[in-house]
Protein backbone atom coordinates (compact mmCIF):
# COMPACT_ATOMS: atom_id res chain seq x y z
CA UNK A 1 0.00 0.00 0.00
CA UNK A 2 1.13 3.54 -0.64
CA UNK A 3 0.38 5.59 2.42
CA UNK A 4 -0.65 9.18 3.06
CA UNK A 5 -0.05 10.74 6.49
CA UNK A 6 0.03 13.97 8.48
CA UNK A 7 -0.86 15.28 11.93
CA UNK A 8 -4.34 16.73 11.67
CA UNK A 9 -4.30 16.48 7.89
CA UNK A 10 -3.45 13.60 5.62
CA UNK A 11 -0.87 10.87 5.91
CA UNK A 12 -0.80 8.26 3.25
CA UNK A 13 1.00 6.21 0.65
CA UNK A 14 0.82 3.04 -1.39
CA UNK A 15 -0.03 -0.35 0.07
CA UNK A 16 -0.81 -3.84 -1.08
CA UNK A 17 -4.44 -4.23 0.00
CA UNK A 18 -6.37 -7.45 -0.66
CA UNK A 19 -3.94 -8.36 -3.43
CA UNK A 20 -4.14 -4.99 -5.16
CA UNK A 21 -1.91 -1.92 -5.13
CA UNK A 22 -3.62 1.23 -3.94
CA UNK A 23 -3.08 4.36 -1.92
CA UNK A 24 -4.12 4.41 1.68
CA UNK A 25 -4.72 6.90 4.47
CA UNK A 26 -3.05 6.36 7.83
CA UNK A 27 -5.15 7.28 10.84
CA UNK A 28 -4.73 6.16 14.46
CA UNK A 29 -2.60 3.17 13.49
CA UNK A 30 -5.07 1.97 10.86
CA UNK A 31 -4.72 2.15 7.08
CA UNK A 32 -7.81 2.89 4.96
CA UNK A 33 -7.73 2.30 1.18
CA UNK A 34 -8.21 5.26 -1.15
CA UNK A 35 -10.18 5.11 -4.39
CA UNK A 36 -9.85 7.66 -7.17
CA UNK A 37 -7.11 10.09 -8.13
CA UNK A 38 -4.77 10.90 -5.25
CA UNK A 39 -3.83 14.16 -6.94
CA UNK A 40 -7.41 15.03 -7.77
CA UNK A 41 -10.67 13.64 -6.38
CA UNK A 42 -10.68 10.55 -4.18
CA UNK A 43 -12.62 8.81 -1.44
CA UNK A 44 -11.36 6.97 1.65
CA UNK A 45 -12.75 3.54 2.44
CA UNK A 46 -14.37 2.77 5.79
CA UNK A 47 -12.71 -0.65 6.31
CA UNK A 48 -9.02 -0.58 7.15
CA UNK A 49 -6.20 -2.81 8.33
CA UNK A 50 -3.63 -2.29 11.11
CA UNK A 51 -0.50 -0.50 9.91
CA UNK A 52 1.74 -3.37 11.02
CA UNK A 53 -0.13 -5.71 8.65
CA UNK A 54 0.09 -3.40 5.64
CA UNK A 55 2.75 -3.95 2.96
CA UNK A 56 4.13 -0.46 2.38
CA UNK A 57 5.22 0.46 -1.14
CA UNK A 58 7.12 3.48 -2.41
CA UNK A 59 4.60 6.33 -2.06
CA UNK A 60 5.23 7.86 -5.49
CA UNK A 61 5.39 6.85 -9.17
CA UNK A 62 7.31 9.83 -10.53
CA UNK A 63 8.05 10.59 -14.15
CA UNK A 64 11.37 11.88 -12.82
CA UNK A 65 13.35 12.29 -9.62
CA UNK A 66 15.00 15.70 -9.45
CA UNK A 67 17.84 15.77 -6.94
CA UNK A 68 19.84 18.61 -5.43
CA UNK A 69 23.51 18.26 -4.59
CA UNK A 70 25.61 20.23 -2.11
CA UNK A 71 22.71 21.81 -0.25
CA UNK A 72 24.11 21.68 3.32
CA UNK A 73 27.26 23.57 4.26
CA UNK A 74 28.61 20.85 6.56
CA UNK A 75 28.16 18.21 3.85
CA UNK A 76 30.08 20.34 1.35
CA UNK A 77 32.89 20.64 3.88
CA UNK A 78 33.07 16.90 4.55
CA UNK A 79 33.11 16.05 0.83
CA UNK A 80 35.77 18.59 -0.10
CA UNK A 81 39.53 18.47 0.28
CA UNK A 82 39.61 22.26 0.31
CA UNK A 83 39.92 24.13 3.61
CA UNK A 84 37.13 26.51 2.68
CA UNK A 85 35.17 25.21 -0.33
CA UNK A 86 32.99 27.68 -2.21
CA UNK A 87 29.27 27.45 -1.64
CA UNK A 88 27.06 26.98 -4.71
CA UNK A 89 25.54 30.15 -6.15
CA UNK A 90 22.48 28.24 -7.34
CA UNK A 91 21.04 24.75 -6.74
CA UNK A 92 23.07 21.94 -8.30
CA UNK A 93 20.52 19.77 -10.07
CA UNK A 94 20.83 16.19 -11.29
CA UNK A 95 18.36 13.40 -12.06
CA UNK A 96 17.89 9.89 -10.73
CA UNK A 97 15.90 7.40 -12.84
CA UNK A 98 12.52 6.21 -11.55
CA UNK A 99 13.84 2.65 -11.94
CA UNK A 100 16.08 3.33 -8.92
CA UNK A 101 13.08 3.58 -6.58
CA UNK A 102 12.95 1.03 -3.75
CA UNK A 103 10.08 0.22 -1.41
CA UNK A 104 10.38 0.71 2.36
CA UNK A 105 11.83 -2.39 4.00
CA UNK A 106 13.29 -3.84 0.82
CA UNK A 107 16.99 -4.47 0.14
CA UNK A 108 19.55 -2.07 -1.28
CA UNK A 109 21.73 -4.06 -3.68
CA UNK A 110 25.48 -3.49 -3.33
CA UNK A 111 26.86 -3.69 -6.90
CA UNK A 112 29.52 -6.24 -7.77
CA UNK A 113 32.90 -4.51 -7.86
CA UNK A 114 31.77 -1.42 -5.96
CA UNK A 115 34.44 0.09 -3.72
CA UNK A 116 32.23 2.48 -1.76
CA UNK A 117 28.45 2.86 -1.51
CA UNK A 118 27.13 5.66 0.72
CA UNK A 119 23.76 6.47 2.26
CA UNK A 120 22.41 10.04 2.00
CA UNK A 121 19.37 10.96 4.11
CA UNK A 122 17.12 13.51 2.42
CA UNK A 123 13.77 15.26 2.74
CA UNK A 124 11.82 14.76 -0.49
CA UNK A 125 9.00 16.79 -2.01
CA UNK A 126 6.05 15.15 -3.79
CA UNK A 127 4.62 17.40 -6.50
CA UNK A 128 0.85 17.96 -6.41
CA UNK A 129 0.07 19.29 -9.89
CA UNK A 130 1.71 20.24 -13.16
CA UNK A 131 4.23 22.96 -12.41
CA UNK A 132 6.12 25.33 -14.69
CA UNK A 133 7.54 28.78 -13.90
CA UNK A 134 6.34 28.64 -10.29
CA UNK A 135 7.31 31.58 -8.07
CA UNK A 136 8.68 30.70 -4.65
CA UNK A 137 5.76 32.52 -3.03
CA UNK A 138 3.35 30.11 -4.77
CA UNK A 139 5.16 26.85 -3.99
CA UNK A 140 2.84 25.55 -1.27
CA UNK A 141 0.03 25.34 -3.83
CA UNK A 142 2.13 22.84 -5.81
CA UNK A 143 3.40 20.61 -2.99
CA UNK A 144 1.32 17.55 -2.20
CA UNK A 145 3.49 16.58 0.76
CA UNK A 146 6.88 15.44 2.00
CA UNK A 147 8.52 12.07 2.49
CA UNK A 148 11.96 10.59 3.20
CA UNK A 149 14.48 9.48 0.61
CA UNK A 150 17.88 7.79 0.65
CA UNK A 151 20.03 9.03 -2.24
CA UNK A 152 22.25 5.94 -2.28
CA UNK A 153 25.50 6.72 -4.08
CA UNK A 154 28.27 4.54 -5.46
CA UNK A 155 31.01 7.01 -4.69
CA UNK A 156 33.79 5.35 -6.72
CA UNK A 157 31.65 5.76 -9.87
CA UNK A 158 30.16 9.17 -9.07
CA UNK A 159 33.66 10.65 -8.84
CA UNK A 160 34.80 9.36 -12.24
CA UNK A 161 32.59 11.80 -14.17
CA UNK A 162 30.74 15.07 -13.76
CA UNK A 163 27.51 13.16 -14.46
CA UNK A 164 26.52 12.03 -10.95
CA UNK A 165 23.87 9.64 -12.26
CA UNK A 166 26.76 7.29 -13.10
CA UNK A 167 27.02 6.51 -9.38
CA UNK A 168 23.49 7.33 -8.27
CA UNK A 169 21.26 5.70 -10.88
CA UNK A 170 21.59 2.01 -9.98
CA UNK A 171 18.47 -0.05 -9.36
CA UNK A 172 17.51 0.10 -5.64
CA UNK A 173 19.53 3.31 -5.12
CA UNK A 174 16.46 5.41 -4.27
CA UNK A 175 14.60 4.05 -1.23
CA UNK A 176 11.65 6.35 -0.56
CA UNK A 177 8.89 6.42 2.05
CA UNK A 178 7.42 5.32 4.32
CA UNK A 179 4.52 7.57 3.33
CA UNK A 180 3.61 11.09 2.21
CA UNK A 181 2.89 13.63 4.91
CA UNK A 182 0.96 16.75 3.97
CA UNK A 183 2.26 19.92 5.60
CA UNK A 184 1.07 23.47 6.21
CA UNK A 185 4.60 24.79 6.72
CA UNK A 186 8.12 24.09 5.48
CA UNK A 187 9.78 24.81 8.81
CA UNK A 188 10.88 22.74 11.80
CA UNK A 189 11.22 19.46 9.88
CA UNK A 190 13.96 17.12 11.07
CA UNK A 191 16.10 14.60 9.19
CA UNK A 192 18.34 11.90 10.69
CA UNK A 193 20.10 8.70 9.71
CA UNK A 194 21.21 5.74 11.81
CA UNK A 195 23.59 3.11 10.44
CA UNK A 196 23.31 -0.14 12.40
CA UNK A 197 21.71 1.81 15.23
CA UNK A 198 24.39 4.53 15.39
CA UNK A 199 23.33 8.15 14.77
CA UNK A 200 25.20 9.46 11.71
CA UNK A 201 23.20 12.44 10.41
CA UNK A 202 21.09 14.94 12.32
CA UNK A 203 19.79 18.19 10.82
CA UNK A 204 16.71 20.29 10.18
CA UNK A 205 15.22 21.81 7.06
CA UNK A 206 16.52 25.19 8.22
CA UNK A 207 20.10 23.95 7.65
CA UNK A 208 19.61 23.87 3.87
CA UNK A 209 21.49 26.40 1.74
CA UNK A 210 18.55 26.62 -0.67
CA UNK A 211 15.11 26.11 0.83
CA UNK A 212 12.34 24.18 -0.87
CA UNK A 213 10.64 27.32 -2.29
CA UNK A 214 13.90 28.44 -3.94
CA UNK A 215 14.59 24.94 -5.25
CA UNK A 216 11.07 24.58 -6.65
CA UNK A 217 11.24 27.93 -8.44
CA UNK A 218 14.70 27.12 -9.85
CA UNK A 219 13.69 23.69 -11.14
CA UNK A 220 10.38 24.78 -12.69
CA UNK A 221 12.16 27.56 -14.55
CA UNK A 222 13.98 24.75 -16.38
CA UNK A 223 11.54 21.86 -16.66
CA UNK A 224 7.91 20.92 -16.15
CA UNK A 225 7.15 18.95 -13.02
CA UNK A 226 4.23 16.52 -13.14
CA UNK A 227 1.94 15.23 -10.35
CA UNK A 228 3.85 12.64 -8.33
CA UNK A 229 7.29 13.84 -9.37
CA UNK A 230 9.92 13.85 -6.60
CA UNK A 231 12.43 16.50 -5.59
CA UNK A 232 15.21 15.25 -3.30
CA UNK A 233 16.52 18.30 -1.45
CA UNK A 234 20.08 17.27 -0.53
CA UNK A 235 21.76 15.56 2.39
CA UNK A 236 23.39 16.93 5.56
CA UNK A 237 26.83 15.98 6.88
CA UNK A 238 27.51 12.51 8.25
CA UNK A 239 27.54 10.61 4.97
CA UNK A 240 29.58 7.40 5.15
CA UNK A 241 29.97 4.02 3.43
CA UNK A 242 27.62 1.08 3.89
CA UNK A 243 28.62 -2.57 3.77
CA UNK A 244 26.71 -5.73 2.94
CA UNK A 245 24.57 -6.62 5.95
CA UNK A 246 24.24 -3.05 7.20
CA UNK A 247 20.85 -1.59 8.11
CA UNK A 248 20.28 2.07 7.28
CA UNK A 249 17.37 3.98 8.84
CA UNK A 250 16.34 7.44 7.65
CA UNK A 251 13.96 9.10 10.09
CA UNK A 252 12.15 12.30 10.94
CA UNK A 253 9.92 13.24 13.85
CA UNK A 254 7.45 14.64 11.33
CA UNK A 255 7.78 12.24 8.37
CA UNK A 256 8.28 8.76 9.83
CA UNK A 257 11.00 6.14 9.33
CA UNK A 258 12.50 4.57 6.21
CA UNK A 259 14.46 1.36 6.84
CA UNK A 260 16.46 -0.77 4.39
CA UNK A 261 19.16 -3.42 4.57
CA UNK A 262 22.15 -3.77 2.23
CA UNK A 263 22.64 -7.06 0.37
CA UNK A 264 25.22 -8.25 -2.14
CA UNK A 265 24.40 -8.29 -5.83
CA UNK A 266 23.92 -11.81 -7.15
CA UNK A 267 26.27 -12.60 -10.07
CA UNK A 268 24.47 -13.11 -13.37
Amino acid sequence: MRLLAAPGKLTGGKILFEGKTCYGKLENGMVYPISGDLFGSFTVGSVGIPLEKAKLLAPADPSKIVAIGKNYVDHINEMSAMAAPALPEEPEVFLKPPSAILNPGEDIVYPIGAQRVDYEAEIAVIVKKKARYVKKEEVMDYIFGLTLLNDVSRRDKAKTTTQWVNGKGYDTFCPIGPWITTVDSLSGITIRSHLNGELRQNATIEDMIFGIPEIFEFVTNRMTLMPGDVIATGTPSGVAPMQVGDVIVISSDELGELKNQVVAEVPR
